[in-house]
């Protein structure tokens, strides 16, 4: 059976986006700052609320925008007979960037979040009636099992003001146990903002977890808070610690979810380059061939909509729009000579716009603070748990992630390997010499590392054919002798490209190919080398660089020219 992912919200906005974005519930950049103490001060509790809530936000700001939110380790959902499913101990960032700790194996009564969540039915709906004996019950439906972030207040005392200061309330209950469901109210004692994923509204009896509204006009609903008890009611229980939790949330899969294939981010914004141009190309005129006023009003629309583009996207090029007024001046016979005119701000903004998609963006708020753990199949009947599939969840993917999933092919210990049989074995030392020759020292000591970062690609590809091909293998004895002048057969001991980069050269020589060479038994690829080797492979390889070349000295030609043309404009 096929299985639907359900995908949470994309994490990246382009300039094509909708400004109207809905009320976030969390996430975003925000200016902090954290307390200064001195001798004689007086602490009061601003003070140090302030000091946790600019560690707390520190850490979440760090979370969120460098290593990402999702699933790190753990989080298994697998059958319980008992229960319905289980949740193992794991280890998440949620997408507002707070630690998601299960500490401990997890039951989750499935059905019963499944029936908060669905909306009840008056007594007359007529579906009731065939409720027996309804074929439609044999059937199963799927649901997303989700984990979110949530706080508890506890380990309460009276305020000194007036009070004893002994303990009233409950000590701390961590776990994560929690009968919301996704429909109803949290028994938490704390907000998970936001509600719930089929439309439940969550109400706090204490603090928010989120520290107050998001401030798009959603209301918060909270019957007490610290700032409001000490000036509206007489002293009372204050909590004095906050227990990080969880709550288990269950929602049904959008009917389109899964569908459409992922898009990249980055491919995303370039597509969306193009967008923008697209749209501010006007209306061709009707009229074959166009009159001249059709042609200047043409012209006129084109070089408008231009200047609202560089408004709307500014680049790089501060005066290109400032230049723009010249366009539509002369009186064009074409449009072909209305856009030839116009190409070098076409050019310059799809550059502008290539170079700034390049440039990672922040990560937008994001509108739903669950983690998707796993997909459940249940029969209609009677709730039975058909299967299960852990793999509708994001990975916050870091270098532990990444070292388990390659393990298989040992990179690590290929990489030791090779550079300890370099390091730690004694080797046997080049003596494949047979003359001293002064001319070749001094070429070979005057060879001039590359300048520019084209002449060093260029090169550099010429290596990698050369420490395919083990025509001219470099070592350190290899490197030391070919100093002196060395050759064999009146051939020095180095080429020319390992002469400018005898560094590079020697690192491909000594390390990378034997890693590769040690990667072959283990992917089953054959030959790496060897197949690399045959001369019309190299030969084919160098082609493609040239070509690559070719069309890189065209482009830089291209823009060039228009940079000229720009600036006796």
């Amino acid at each position: 059976m096929a299985r639907i992912v359900a995908t949470p919200s994309r994490p990246y906005t382009t300039p094509c986006d909708n400004p109207q974005e809905p009320c976030p519930e969390c996430g975003g950049l925000e200016c902090l700052c954290r307390p200064r103490f001195f001798a004689g001060q007086l602490l009061t509790d601003e003070d140090l609320n302030l000091l946790n809530h600019y560690i707390i936000e520190k850490n979440k700001l760090h979370n969120r925008y460098l290593h990402g939110w999702g699933v790190v380790c753990g989080m298994e959902v697998v059958c319980d007979p008992c229960s319905g499913v289980q949740v193992k101990p794991g280890y998440a960032i949620s997408p507002c960037g707070e630690d998601i700790i299960v500490c401990k194996n997890q039951s989750v009564d499935v059905c019963s979040l499944i029936n908060a969540c669905k909306k009840p039915r008056n007594n007359c709906d007529p579906i009731d009636a065939y409720t027996a004996n309804d074929r439609c019950r044999d059937t199963t439906e799927e649901w997303v099992l989700a984990i979110r972030y949530t706080e508890k207040a506890t380990r309460g005392i009276t305020s000194l003001k007036g009070a004893s200061g002994s303990s009233c309330c409950s000590r701390c209950c961590c776990g994560g146990s929690s009968n919301c469901g996704c429909g109803g109210s949290s028994s938490s004692g704390t907000s998970s903002s936001g509600g719930c994923g089929c439309g439940g509204s969550t109400q706090s009896m204490s603090t928010s977890s989120r520290g107050g509204g998001c401030g798009c006009g959603c209301q918060q609903s909270s019957s007490t808070t610290t700032a409001t008890t000490r000036t509206m009611s007489p002293p009372q229980c204050e909590p004095t610690a906050i227990c990080e939790s969880f709550v288990f949330e269950v929602c049904k899969i959008p009917p389109n979810a899964g569908k459409a294939a992922p898009v990249s981010p980055l491919v995303e914004r370039l597509m969306c380059c193009l967008t923008l141009y697209r749209n501010s190309i006007p209306p061709f005129p009707t009229s074959n061939p166009p009159s001249a006023q059709d042609l200047q009003n043409w012209c006129c629309a084109l070089r408008e909509n231009l200047a609202d583009l560089f408004a709307a996207h500014p680049g790089y090029a501060c005066q290109l729009i400032s230049k723009l007024g010249t366009l539509c001046q002369p009186a064009y016979q074409s449009l072909a000579d209305i856009a030839l005119a116009a190409q070098i701000y076409i050019v310059e903004f799809f550059r502008d716009c290539f170079c700034s998609a390049l440039l990672p963006p922040c990560p937008a708020p994001v509108n739903d603070d669950r983690i998707y753990l796993a997909t459940i199949t249940i029969s209609r009947k009677d709730c039975t748990i058909i299967d299960i599939c852990n793999w509708v969840r994001k990975f916050a993917v870091g270098f532990p992630v990444l070292a388990y999933w390659l393990s298989p092919l040992q990179l690590g210990t290929k990489i030791k390997s090779a550079i300890s049989a370099k390091c730690c074995v004694d080797q046997a030392i080049n003596t494949k010499f047979n003359n001293l020759d002064p001319n070749v020292a001094v070429k070979v000591q005057t060879a001039q590392y590359p300048a520019t970062a084209q002449q060093r690609s260029v090169i550099l590809s010429q290596l990698i054919s050369e420490s395919f091909s083990k025509s001219q293998p470099v070592g350190p004895d290899t490197l030391a002798f070919a100093n002196m002048g060395a050759t064999q057969d009146g051939n020095p001991l180095l080429s020319d490209a390992q002469m400018q980069m005898p560094i590079e050269a020697m690192m491909l020589d000594q390390v990378v190919g034997p890693f590769l060479s040690g990667l072959e038994t283990l992917t089953g690829l054959g030959s790496i080398a060897g197949t690399v080797s045959s001369s019309s492979d190299v030969n084919d390889l160098r082609n493609q660089m040239n070509r690559m070349q070719t069309t890189l000295d065209e482009q830089a030609k291209t823009i060039a020219s228009l940079n000229d043309k720009l600036n006796r404009g």
